[in-house]
């Protein structure tokens, strides 16, 4: 049984650190585009971050791409992601 909990000890860490990177990636882009995301459209395949939105909302973000990747690597150091989709 302490194996087992030493095991699944491992997951419960990995849960808040994407919490906070969906939380940054949020922010960033409502601080630099004003459009409000919830963390069901944050998806993350790696270090490249996968939005789903509008097309009105996609061009918004991609026209302030480098400024928002900016303040994530402000934010988030060495999680923050290197590209945006």
């Amino acid at each position: 049984m302490n194996n087992l909990e030493k095991y699944l000890a491992k997951f419960k860490v990995l849960e808040p650190a994407d919490r906070q990177q969906k939380e940054a990636v949020a922010e960033a882009i409502f601080r630099l585009a004003g459009i409000e995301l919830t963390p069901k459209q944050i998806k993350f395949t790696g270090r490249k971050v996968f939005l789903t939105l509008t097309p009105i909302e996609r061009s918004a973000v991609f026209i302030k791409k480098e400024k928002i990747l900016a303040l994530l690597r402000d934010l988030l150091d060495r999680q923050a992601p290197t590209d945006l989709f």
